[in-house]
């Protein structure tokens, strides 16, 4: 045998080393072209596999095995280009091979851990990668493969163990830092052992997330004392400011126990706008969760930093977010409205969707082409994914469908869906459900009645997993026709559906409005919240109208006693409303006003969290004032200590007034079960029409006005009858009961019904195009 020149080995091989993956193949080959060398094939093969050519690595790595059978780093190269090339059943072999012959080989041991992960084993990576890490304890690959196989078996709390351990005893690794960080995501309530664990961590970044993992823990006391002695033991690390304390206290619902740091950060440099607009984050935090009165001050900050920034997009997102949070939508929207027109792209444009619905200025063509313009622009940004459909293609099989929404919990959502979901035929359809919150702190009793009924196995927790990583779980579940119960809410996950994460998919429920999406397909609704007609005119999806509603309430277990209507002791009519203030425009109080004044002697009781704020109160009464009415006969209360009180309190009004641009829905249910009903006037969209298909389901579409007079003839005349409202205050939670809106099993049916054509449909149009969802309508 011809030995080669070593100079001309050397060359290749220094090229090789020297990261010219192109010269040392072109030398390799020479070389070989000539004559042989006891190295150069292997070199060549790995080079190959370096340059993404796979399926030309074989050729070479093969003349190697056959060379040297016992050499433990071809056989890993073998099992590196059959993975490429998606042989991984004879990859396992080869990474087998060249553990049997080097079974402390790391590159085998790693390469067969990946194949694993390819396939999906998680059970058999776990066991894989466990005795991996017994060889080779410190490498943080091989600590990744057993954190991915715990995460996907819905282990995360001992994934983070493993983690922290591994950091405890190899301190300072970033790859193994990074997924620390990446699973502290995922554990909301930090157990004792984990908390215990983390205080030994060596480091400050590590440190940093054991003082976040007290604040979860509601403890910002110990948090605190955490981060002062942290401080004194890192004098100079960054991440130790008294800003980044905030920070932390904040990003744990901890707004309260932030305020400080973060104001005395803003003190130190009152022209740093960053600063300043981290403490109106902070203010309108509280004001949303726990103090409304903080919306005064966090209004008056936002007034400053626009002023200093008139087109600044982070000042217009602020001032807009404190007077949205305020209940002002009407102030609002004309600076969100600046903001896109300077920055079509900027995030804010999603959220600035769900407030048009609050807009009674704006018609519906125009809040529609909102919608529209921004599904247009979201779908470019998430293209559909390019594989194919595996589902069977058979029209009248048991469908798998899947639920996907942030709100299955206490929840208006969840309250609407928990007496229609367990009432699915399991012969017709298999349900999954997809949960888009934390699963340490999403978990509240209605949560887990959900997850009960679903079985573990038919159960996803789904918040923190990409777009992509979710979508591609939807797939492998097979699911047929995916729901979306979300929208424009917060939290919704329809960058998913945007990808076509299912063969079919629906909107229902969670928004009153289209999600502006061309793959979403069908919206559900009904005839009279959507008559057909100019509805369909806008939206992006074909609206199925289900032919009994779409909507079932649950009563709660705490509903108190329906009490006699207040008017029979009082000798006048109290209207109310204790819907959210968002809803509550110029137009509406405009009517309600002129109601008030035909019924002499009459109040108004108006409830919500945000009358807290003197401006909303001052405002509202004004424009009542303006419309005639005195300050006397309208009664703003804050909202009530517990559900249970704000049920009991329906006891204070005879008559409740539903908000024009946008209904109410839970509590137009709440009303009619307390017995009160609720006087209505349908618009021309979604939102403002979905009380008329509510008071239908009860009969009482007698509540249910023409027009602005209509509705001032029905309010006056029931408030001089208050006998008739008394008969009605007995019967209407029986009534109630026994109307569609308390029958899920029948809701049910429709549902599956409308499953079943939408599966056909199909069918029928998946034969000439796999990715095409849509046929003829139905």
């Amino acid at each position: 045998m011809l030995v080669a020149k070593p100079d001309l080995f050397e060359e290749a091989r220094l090229l090789h080393q020297s990261g010219d993956i192109a010269g040392a193949i072109a030398g390799y080959r020479q070389l070989l072209a000539n004559q042989a060398h006891p190295h150069a094939p292997y070199l060549l093969g790995v080079a190959l596999i370096q340059s993404g050519q796979e399926a030309e690595a074989l050729e070479p790595l093969e003349t190697m095995r056959r060379q040297r059978p016992g050499h433990a780093p071809t056989w890993c190269a073998l099992g590196e280009a059959l993975g490429g090339l998606e042989r991984y059943e004879e990859s396992h072999v080869a990474y087998a091979h060249a553990l049997q012959l080097d079974a402390n080989s790391l590159p085998a041991a790693r390469g067969s851990a990946a194949i694993l992960e390819l396939e999906g084993d998680w059970e058999a990576l776990a066991v894989f990668a466990d005795e991996a890490a017994d060889k080779h304890p410190d490498d943080a690959e091989i600590l990744r493969f057993r954190i991915r196989a715990l995460k996907e078996m819905n282990r995360a709390p001992e994934a983070m163990l493993l983690c922290v351990r591994f950091l405890v005893e190899y301190p300072g690794q970033a790859d193994a830092l990074r997924y620390f960080e990446d699973l502290f995501h995922l554990i909301r309530t930090p157990g004792d052992d984990l908390l215990a664990l983390m205080d030994t961590l060596p480091d400050a970044r590590g440190q940093t997330l054991y003082i976040r993992a007290l604040a979860r823990r509601k403890d910002p006391a110990g948090a605190i004392a955490a981060f002062q002695r942290l401080g004194r033991l890192h004098p100079t690390q960054t991440l130790l400011k008294a800003e980044n304390l905030g920070f932390i206290l904040q990003g744990e619902d901890l707004a309260g126990a932030a305020e400080p740091f973060l104001r005395a950060e803003a003190e130190k440099a009152p022209l740093d706008d960053a600063r300043l607009r981290r403490l109106i984050e902070n203010l309108l935090l509280q004001a949303k969760n726990e103090t409304p009165r903080k919306f005064d001050e966090a209004r008056d900050l936002a007034r400053i930093l626009l002023q200093r920034n008139p087109d600044d997009p982070d000042a217009l997102t602020t001032m807009g977010n404190v007077l949205m949070g305020a209940s002002r939508p009407q102030l609002a929207l004309p600076y969100y409205d600046r903001l896109i027109e300077k920055n079509p792209d900027h995030p804010l444009r999603a959220s600035r969707l769900f407030s048009l619905n609050y807009d009674d200025a704006r018609s519906p063509e125009e809040i529609f082409e909102a919608h529209r313009s921004w599904g247009e622009r979201f779908e470019e940004a998430n293209p559909v994914m390019d594989e194919p459909f595996e589902n069977d293609r058979d029209p009248e099989r048991r469908l798998r469908i899947a639920y996907l929404s942030p709100d299955l919990g206490y929840h208006p959502v969840g309250t609407f869906f928990i007496n229609i979901f367990p009432q699915h035929d399991s012969a017709a359809v298999e349900v999954f459900l997809y949960s888009n919150r934390y699963a340490q702190d999403g978990d509240d009793p209605r949560s887990q009645e959900f997850r009960r009924i679903a079985g573990e196995d038919h159960w996803l927790w789904t918040r923190g997993l990409s777009a992509e990583r979710l979508a591609r779980r939807i797939r492998r579940d097979r699911i047929d026709i995916l729901i979306d119960l979300a929208g424009h809410t917060s939290h919704s996950r329809l960058d998913v559906l945007a990808r076509r994460a299912a063969p079919v998919q629906v909107s229902w429920l969670g928004y009153a409005n289209t999600t502006g999406l061309t793959r979403v397909d069908y919206r559900f609704s009904d005839a009279i919240v959507e008559p057909p007609g100019e509805a369909d005119q806008r939206s992006t999806e074909e609206i199925y109208r289900l032919p009994n509603g779409f909507h079932v309430f649950a009563l709660p277990a705490h509903t108190p006693e329906v009490a006699s209507p207040p008017c029979l002791k009082r000798g006048y009519v109290t209207f109310g409303t204790y819907n959210n203030m968002n809803k509550l425009g110029a137009a509406s109080v405009e009517l309600w006003a002129r109601l008030l004044k035909k019924t002499p002697g009459s109040r108004i009781l108006i409830k919500h969290s945000t009358l807290a704020v003197l401006d909303n109160r001052e405002s509202l009464r004004s424009l009542f004032a303006m419309h005639g009415i005195q300050a006397w006969r309208v009664d703003l209360r804050e909202t009530t200590a517990g559900h249970q009180e704000h049920l009991r309190s329906y006891e204070e009004i005879d008559i409740a007034l539903d908000p024009l641009s946008y209904n109410g829905t839970t509590t137009t249910c709440d009303a009619l079960t307390m017995g009160v009903p609720v006087l209505t006037l349908p618009g021309r969209t979604h939102a403002s029409r979905v009380s008329a298909s509510l008071m239908h389901r009860v009969g009482l579409d007698g509540w249910v006005a023409r027009d602005e007079e209509h509705f001032i003839e029905i309010g006056a005349l029931a408030a001089q009858n208050p006998e008739a409202l008394a008969q009605l205050r007995q019967d209407l939670r029986a009534r109630f009961l026994a109307s569609p809106l308390s029958d899920g099993a029948s809701m049910a049916r429709d549902l599956e019904f409308a499953y079943r054509r939408m599966w056909r449909r199909w069918c029928e149009a998946v034969s000439t195009d796999p990715h095409t969802p849509k046929a003829d309508k139905l």
